[in-house]
């Protein structure tokens, strides 16, 4: 991931109430990361496996 898409998904994350909580209630790692990429954002790399967790 660019430095300017995670950028764009913390910018989303932030102001986007509802996307937020999309991903705090998804009940998986993997619908979590299915959210995250159906906004068209990919944050999976190798080195960060696959966790995606919001705080």
């Amino acid at each position: 991931m660019s430095i300017e898409s995670a950028t764009a998904f913390y910018q989303k994350v932030s102001t986007d109430e509802s996307f937020a909580k999309q991903l705090r209630n998804a009940d998986s790692d993997d619908q979590r990361r299915a959210t995250i990429q159906a906004a068209g954002y990919d944050l999976y790399s190798r080195r960060m496996g696959n966790r995606c967790r919001p705080n």
